[in-house]
């Protein structure tokens, strides 16, 4: 999780919807400018100075693995259009998030969760509840001593999934009608 300027505001001119939210540019405002200003001068220079910090929490209770701090591009994500970027998703994500949850039950193809128990942003009790919410053809895996980037935590685990879900056939829509 970066620590980013949030580029949106609620607004009531709206510029885009996303379920009962409604945001507009904050480009909109006279005072506008700030947040470029804010974008361009403060922002990367703080980010550069949490993304460490933020990436052990992402990992932990394991430590960073070294090929992820080698290979992750670090200034790419400090630029200032990804900022926005960063922050617009950001504020999206809940409120989408809401939006969607009531088509989890029409989900028919095969879904895999993976959680890291020790999770420190998100709760493994909302692994089992999103397990609940899609119902059926849905596979629970609680990674042991894995933060929330389970990924680099049981590489051979996620890949096997994926090689079996592979090979599961799947219907001519992933959605019930």
């Amino acid at each position: 999780m970066i620590i980013q300027p949030v580029a949106l505001c609620l607004h009531p001119d709206t510029t885009f919807r996303r379920g009962a939210w409604t945001f507009g540019s904050c480009l909109d405002q006279p005072y506008r400018f700030l947040g470029d200003v804010f974008r361009y001068t403060i922002a990367p220079v703080v980010s550069c100075v949490i993304l460490p910090i933020a990436f052990r929490k992402l990992f932990s209770p394991r430590s960073v693995p070294l090929k992820f701090k080698k290979d992750f591009p670090y200034s790419l994500t400090l630029r200032p259009k990804q900022l926005r970027a960063a922050a617009e998703e950001s504020a999206l994500l809940v409120p989408t998030a809401a939006q969607f949850q009531f088509s989890y039950g029409a989900i028919r193809c095969p879904v895999r969760i993976f959680h890291g128990t020790d999770d420190a942003i998100i709760e493994s009790q909302q692994a089992r509840d999103l397990q609940r919410a899609v119902g059926r053809r849905t596979d629970l895996s609680l990674v042991q001593n894995a933060g929330h980037i389970v990924t680099y935590a049981d590489t051979s685990a996620i890949a096997e999934a994926v090689n079996t879900m592979r090979s599961q056939p799947i219907t001519a829509s992933v959605f019930q009608q």
